[in-house]
């Protein structure tokens, strides 16, 4: 598989529609890496429709997480991505993601998913089923 390191967060994200409809098909957290990964079956879902050509899997891992908030109801219907809120900082970055499917009720209006951390790698194709 391919792997790539993200370097300009912002244009990455905007580029993929601030992954505006990406499924979050599973998450794994290794807390001994201090990686949390989402896996997806299309990362260009802002731009196709599933069973087009364009859909793209991919595995989003970030490294050096320090923290998380995770709010998800896994009773719904999957979860899937409305936008994303990126905050730059000197050593940490933050990632804010609203859900349009599978929001908890916990964060009471904040975003659904958060995530500080240090780098952001993005794995190509099929996800692992060890994920």
């Amino acid at each position: 598989m391919a792997s790539e390191a993200i370097g300009d967060l912002k244009q990455f994200f905007s580029s993929l529609g601030g992954l505006h409809d990406v499924r979050i098909d599973s998450i794994s957290i290794d807390v001994d890496r201090q990686t949390l990964e989402f896996a997806t079956y299309n990362i260009n879902a802002a731009f196709t429709n599933p069973g087009d050509p364009d859909c793209r899997p991919a595995t989003l891992i970030f490294e050096g997480v320090n923290s998380f908030f995770m709010d998800v109801d896994m009773e719904n219907e999957g979860i899937r991505i409305t936008d994303v809120a990126f905050v730059a900082g000197a050593a940490v970055q933050r990632l804010e993601i609203d859900l349009n499917e599978g929001g908890g009720k916990m964060s009471r209006g904040r975003r659904s998913l958060i995530i500080n951390f240090k780098s952001l790698q993005v794995q190509y194709g099929e996800p692992s089923s060890s994920s």
